[in-house]
């Protein structure tokens, strides 16, 4: 048996909405989905299921303080976490289950039961700081001297 790619994908990713002028949109993914579901690409991936990651996984990179915010996000239509990102009423709920996608992926190549694996999921937290979100430019303090 040849090792493949694996990958994460599921629909509920889509259900993290950051409004209709954000970059990072539910069509990035739809596109990427609608790929994956083309009769040539039959075949070359494994696909790794997703679940939710614990309250103990996601501190190994989180301030237990910033997990129990982004929680309370849950269910209320819209947060704005910081000037570039926002939450819905499912981002808490979806965000969980992308980091236990991208742990499965991660325990799958551990195993040896795939070669590498790729995480189409969303949101895709890669900002994220330990206690916050990312910061935005007026957060940021230049590394130069100020006049």
């Amino acid at each position: 048996m040849s090792l493949k790619t694996g990958i994460v994908k599921d629909c509920r990713y889509l259900r993290h909405e950051t409004g209709p002028y954000h970059p990072e949109s539910p069509r990035r993914l739809e596109a990427l989905y609608k790929m994956l579901e083309d009769p040539d690409m039959k075949g070359k991936f494994t696909e790794i299921e997703p679940r939710h990651a614990t309250h103990e996984e996601i501190g190994m990179i989180h301030q237990p303080s910033y997990i129990e915010m982004v929680a309370r996000t849950a269910g209320k239509a819209h947060t704005s976490l910081d000037p570039d990102t926002e939450t819905s009423a499912e981002s808490y709920d979806v965000a969980r289950l992308a980091i236990g996608g991208f742990c499965n992926a991660i325990d799958s190549v551990s195993r040896g039961e795939i070669n590498n694996a790729f995480a189409f999921v969303r949101p895709p937290g890669h900002h994220a700081e330990a206690g916050r979100a990312a910061p935005s430019i007026n957060q940021v303090k230049p590394f130069w001297p100020v006049f």
